[in-house]
């Protein structure tokens, strides 16, 4: 088994000036599959594309990451309209800190990362550290989605550390457009510690989810449908869901979040008087936060543990969560 690691710059620099055609040009199964994603001059990826065959780890890292996980356009960003912006079609995927912006006006199924076709007996996926943002609008714009999992073969799949927003159209919200979809009973996912804001609904499950440690909240439904596991949320729906849920539906918009309308772009936790600061629950595995910080334990609800001002995010390196076919 051999590694293959390259670099995608859309200003020209790196290995590939797109994503897409770093994919065409793997070596397929027997290799490793690295990519390191920046931008040297601002430009954006706008080449949808599809993971098929590509190799038996692929791991997509953004090494130009906000430091600081507020969204910033001058860093690597893959951006969609009225489409897709990544397809996962096979096994062992990992996408860390990479900036998703989609605009949709249609109705067909879009968004950012869509699990579709994946390869019978799929297994082991990680969405990690990412910021997705919507812009949806038009009367027929529906079924767009920052993750949907439409595949029964999608399992093993863990969903941390996100930050999503505005997967809601204004213009027509009886159309369902999600932070996070369900579309297959059979898919098997983790949610932790996502925040996921201004969605139509923000989570729509199956019962093979676990949904821990998540601030889910300003949407016009959190969390629809059944769950394995639900605890220690923080909602904004007065909901009495799951166990050990956090009701943020006076403070969202006052204690919780940085940015203290709660609208963003900084979602970090704002200080130890938040109803978010270490209400969370432990998880096996997860040890540090959308920048990098050691979570506490207990750790806070939400992609942020709070840091102290003057405190030190520690890096995430590439391979840290290199995982293998078993």
């Amino acid at each position: 088994m051999a590694d293959w690691t390259k670099t995608v710059d859309p200003g020209g620099t790196g290995d590939y000036s797109s994503l897409s055609l770093a994919e065409a040009a793997a070596p397929g199964a027997g290799n490793d599959i690295y990519i390191s994603c920046f931008s040297s001059d601002g430009s954006d990826d706008t080449t949808a594309v599809t993971f098929s065959g590509t190799g038996d780890l692929v791991e997509v890292t953004g090494s130009d990451f906000p430091s600081d996980g507020v969204w910033d356009d001058t860093k690597y960003v893959i951006k969609s309209s009225n489409t897709r912006s990544i397809t996962i079609s096979e096994q062992y995927v990992n996408i860390i800190n990479i900036q998703f912006d989609h605009t949709g006006t249609s109705s067909s199924v879009y968004g950012c990362i869509i699990f579709s076709g994946v390869e019978e007996g799929g297994s082991g996926h990680i969405i990690d550290s990412c910021i997705f943002i919507g812009h949806l609008s038009g009367p027929s714009c529906a079924n767009d989605y920052a993750i949907r999992l439409s595949d029964s073969d999608a399992r093993g799949i863990v969903i941390k550390n996100n930050l999503i927003n505005g997967f809601l159209n204004v213009d027509d919200t009886a159309k369902l457009n999600h932070g996070i979809l369900s579309a297959s009973s059979g898919s098997v996912a983790e949610i932790y510690n996502n925040t996921i804001c201004y969605c139509h609904i923000g989570i729509a499950s199956n019962s093979n989810y676990d949904l821990i440690n998540n601030a889910v909240f300003n949407n016009i439904d959190d969390i629809d449908g059944a769950y394995n596991s639900l605890s220690y949320n923080a909602m904004d729906q007065g909901k009495a869901e799951g166990t050990n849920t956090v009701d943020i539906s006076a403070t969202w918009d006052s204690t919780c979040f940085t940015d203290t309308d709660g609208l963003g772009p900084d979602w970090s936790v704002q200080d130890t008087d938040s109803p978010l600061y270490h209400a969370g629950i432990a998880i096996s595995g997860l040890t540090t936060d959308i920048i990098g910080t050691t979570w506490n334990d207990p750790p806070s609800i939400g992609a942020f543990e709070y840091v102290s001002a003057g405190g030190i995010s520690i890096p995430v390196s590439m391979h840290h969560f290199r995982q293998h076919r078993r």
